[in-house]
């Protein structure tokens, strides 16, 4: 785990890419990096994330607003610019990703080709959707399969 005791010290683990500070795109975090890619530091008798420290430490005296995470705007988790940073909540943080959760919310439509608009979109309550017309055609489905089971039953009796 990368130490550090000053601003200095948090710097000196800082690469800019052999330019001035202001026109480097990234700052790339040259210390430890945790297993997701983030650089990691010992802070003043905590372990957090370098690149909350060098939002604050340029930003100063600001800090980042409580219930806030940080969002890289330029998507690199070892870039430690403040530039490229942004207060955001979890969730714009997630939504504005490259996970699993941020690629379905912004489908437009379904894996059938049907619309994700108000009218064919049905909302769970734990955020999943589904679209109405693939509703109905499964639902089509399983009372034609219930008919031939009954039929089925019927004719063996």
């Amino acid at each position: 785990m990368t130490r550090a005791n000053t601003a200095a010290d948090i710097w000196a683990h800082v690469k800019f890419d052999g330019v001035a500070w202001e026109e480097s795109p990234c700052w790339e975090w040259l210390g430890y990096r945790s297993v997701n890619g983030y650089g990691r530091v010992a802070w003043q008798g905590r372990f957090t994330a370098a690149h909350r420290i060098t939002y604050e430490l340029f930003f100063a005296p600001y800090k980042i607003p409580r219930g806030l995470t940080l969002d890289h705007l330029c998507r690199v988790r070892h870039c430690v610019n403040p530039e490229h940073l942004e207060p955001v909540t979890s969730k714009v943080n997630i939504l504005r990703g490259v996970g699993v959760t941020a690629q379905k919310a912004r489908q437009t439509q379904c894996i059938h080709g049907h619309p994700f608009d108000i009218a064919n979109t049905y909302h769970y309550s734990d955020g999943r959707r589904e679209c109405r017309a693939c509703q109905r055609m499964k639902q089509a489905k399983r009372r034609a399969s219930k008919r031939a089971t009954k039929k089925l039953e019927e004719a063996t009796r």
